[in-house]
């Protein structure tokens, strides 16, 4: 009899396998796994729901190298307030995109599930959702090992509190050296992706969201090719996320 193994996690990944199963990645304190879900492809299965994206689950599955069978499980939370709203169920989408292809390509800590635990209870109840997107953006660069300099003008290595982004250099630039160099964002826009890399989650709340959310169109943006820039990465969630805001 094969060795079985219990897990929590968030399934942030289905495909289809075989007839009526699906291979379902899902986040872990510990890793990335994966499973295989007999029945899950059948509307009327009892294992279909533990399939689905978005979805807290925990259960007993068999011990493999490769992938494993999932044997047993319930659903510990639905995130029903999430899929109910569109424009939240595409943030999410956003963010599990970007954990999958990390975790394919990477090597990723257990930091990540709480910091993902903690933004999925966020978007629950925020009327802001594209402010905690960009929350969530800027500050897995720490968690990725890409995080831009905050502290020293990245040419000229003067310490400064603030300047001008520029995605290139990985960082802010000082007054001086700004005319000389192509930058992506204002000393405003800088100081608040500063302010976000830098803020503690528990101090988050929708009075601090909303003030945030003005500058989302300025700087969503040159997050995304901060990300292209560093890591090669372009997340197609977000293509389609950002034709419906």
């Amino acid at each position: 009899m094969q060795e079985k193994v219990q897990f929590t996690g968030i399934v942030v990944k289905n495909l289809d396998y075989q007839d009526n199963a699906q291979i379902v990645y899902i986040l872990t304190k510990d890793e990335l796994i994966s499973v295989i879900i007999k029945g899950a492809k059948k509307i009327d299965s009892k294992t279909r729901p533990l399939a689905q994206i978005i979805t807290k689950i925990s259960g007993l599955r068999t011990k493999s190298s490769r992938i494993s069978t999932f044997t047993e499980g319930i659903i510990l939370d639905n995130f029903n307030e999430i899929k109910e709203d569109y424009l939240k169920t595409q943030v999410t989408m956003c963010i599990l995109e970007k954990i999958y292809y990390l975790y394919e390509n990477f090597s990723m800590t257990e930091k990540i599930y709480d910091f993902v635990e903690q933004i999925l209870e966020k978007l629950k109840t925020s009327n802001y959702p594209k402010s905690l997107l960009l929350i969530f953006e800027i500050k897995l660069w720490y968690l990725l090992g890409i995080n831009p300099s905050f502290t020293n003008c990245i040419y000229c290595g003067e310490e400064i509190d603030n300047g001008y982004f520029d995605v290139n250099g990985g960082g802010i630039v000082c007054y001086k050296c700004s005319p000389l160099h192509e930058c992506n964002l204002d000393d405003e826009c800088s100081k608040i992706i500063k302010y976000l890399y830098y803020i503690q989650m528990n101090k988050v709340d929708d009075n601090f969201l909303s003030l945030i959310d003005k500058f989302y169109d300025k700087i969503t943006h040159t997050i995304d090719e901060y990300y292209a820039t560093h890591l090669d990465f372009s997340n197609k969630s977000k293509e389609i996320y950002y034709k419906v805001i």
